[in-house]
Parts: C-alpha cells; sequence; structure tokens
C-alpha cells in the first residue's frame, strides 16, 4: 500500500515539473520574439492635374457628344456622382430638342479645372440660344483608370433652361429676338460663327454704369459707353478670348455677362 501510494507522488511531481518546464520554454519564446512594428497607413497619392490639352479633350468631347446624340458616350465622361444624382433617362431628355452644343474652353493652369461657355443651338432655328458660362472640374476616377467630369458650375446667362420649350421669335417688327441667320452685320464686326451669336433689341441702356439690359433680360456690362439706345436691334456673340461682343448701330463693343440665372448644361 505504501509502495503504490510512493508511485503516485512520484508521478504527481514528475507531472507538475513538466508542466513547469512547458510554461517556462513557452514564455521565454514570446517574450523573445521581435516585435513587429504597428503598420502605418500609406500617404495619400497626389494626383498631379491633367495637362491643358487633356482637360480640353475631355470637356470637348463631352459637348460633341451630346451634339452628336451618343448620350451613352457623354454620360460615361460624368462621374459616378453625377450618374446617383441624374438617372441616364433623365439626362437624355434634358438634350432633347438641341441641335448641337458649341463650346469654348479656357484652362485654368495648375488646376484640374477650366472656365467654359456653352452655346446649345436648337432644331428650331427660330429660337434664340442657350448660353452657359463657369468652371468645370476633372478628377480622377481610379476604378476607371482615367479622368471624368466631377464639378459643373455652370450659370445661364442667356436663353431659356434645357428640357424647356424654346421661345420661338416673333416677326422682326415684334420680336424681341430672332435667327441671326437673318441679321446682317454691322460694318467692322468681326467675323464670328452663327451659332455663337444671337440677335436681341436693346431694352434700356444705363449711361454712367456701362450696361445694357436686352429684351430677353441679360444685361452686359460694356468696355465703355457705345452711345447706343433702347429700341435699336444689337448682335450677342462670344468674344474671342473672354466675354461677349456686342453690335448695334455700326458700332462693336467688348461686354462681359452683368448677370446671370442657375443652370447646368
Amino acid at each position: 500500500m505504501r509502495t503504490s501510494s510512493a508511485v503516485l507522488a512520484v508521478t504527481a511531481v514528475t507531472i507538475l515539473i513538466g508542466s513547469i518546464v512547458v510554461f517556462a520554454v513557452r514564455w521565454h519564446d514570446v517574450t523573445a520574439a521581435p516585435r513587429v512594428p504597428a503598420a502605418t497607413p500609406l500617404p495619400r497619392q497626389q494626383v498631379t492635374p491633367p495637362p491643358r490639352a487633356l482637360k480640353e479633350q475631355i470637356v470637348r468631347g463631352y459637348y460633341e457628344d451630346v451634339s452628336a446624340g451618343r448620350y451613352a458616350s457623354a454620360y460615361e465622361r460624368l462621374s459616378t456622382a453625377f450618374h446617383d444624382e441624374e438617372p441616364y433617362t433623365d439626362f437624355v431628355a434634358r438634350y432633347a430638342g438641341l441641335e448641337r452644343m458649341d463650346v469654348r474652353v479656357v484652362d485654368v493652369p495648375g488646376t484640374p479645372a477650366v472656365e467654359v461657355t456653352v452655346v446649345a443651338r436648337r432644331h428650331d432655328a427660330a429660337a434664340p440660344p442657350t448660353i452657359f458660362e463657369g468652371p468645370i472640374g476633372l478628377a480622377y476616377d481610379a476604378p476607371r483608370g482615367g479622368w471624368v467630369i466631377a464639378e459643373r458650375r455652370l450659370r445661364r446667362v442667356s436663353g431659356e433652361r434645357l428640357g424647356a420649350p424654346p421661345a420661338t421669335a416673333a416677326p422682326a417688327a415684334d420680336a424681341s429676338s430672332a435667327p441671326v441667320a437673318a441679321a446682317t452685320p454691322a460694318a467692322g464686326a468681326a467675323e464670328t460663327p452663327a451659332a455663337n451669336c444671337y440677335t436681341d433689341k436693346i431694352a434700356s441702356v444705363d449711361s454712367a454704369a456701362h450696361t445694357v439690359t436686352v429684351a430677353l433680360g441679360d444685361v452686359y456690362q460694356l468696355e465703355n459707353d457705345a452711345g447706343w439706345s433702347a429700341g435699336e436691334p444689337v448682335t450677342i456673340c462670344l468674344g474671342e478670348e473672354h466675354g461677349y461682343a456686342l453690335t448695334a448701330g455700326g458700332r462693336t463693343v467688348k461686354a462681359t455677362s452683368a448677370q446671370g440665372s442657375p443652370g447646368a448644361p
């Protein structure tokens, strides 16, 4: 009986010693293992703004696609945020009735943006064009691997909003506006494509402020007093670089828009 007790005691002691040894070895392995430093997040990669030629190619390509009825291609040039805001069917409906859209692009160096003036012409040749101006911003879309139009802050400076029924001009004697094709350019006026011009009548003139308000309600800031008066027909054209060129009474004066309405073509 005593022999069995002794054997059990020796066995228990042996197991206890073995457990202590195993624990000690594992503890040594844990404390001796080199510590791996916590991972630090990589800095966000800065995307260099695209070159001027690429910015102009994307923006012009967008309006060329719309003009040609390639709506799917134009829609693809817009960011995902635009797609979320405007479904494709609504996008197509907004351009219904348009014949073409002409755009003038001015680069904003060192940024992914350009300044544009857009002239939207309708199939109804008697309807005056709708003109927008403002900045367009681009953004790099990594999943698509290219630059897309991500922001448009354009304001409508003349004409009807897109998607609205066109305002067809009345006969010339009573009209507030008429197709430029029927107008005779004033002597000395710069040659400008008809797509970038429309005609109207002067509603009022503020000689002191050098502003002219036309019948459509648009106000233009003239570089200097032109000596015009209310009731004179006036032709409004896009300038070669910035602003507009207003021609009335045989005189052409450079001008800028003094006010506009919100919109985004």
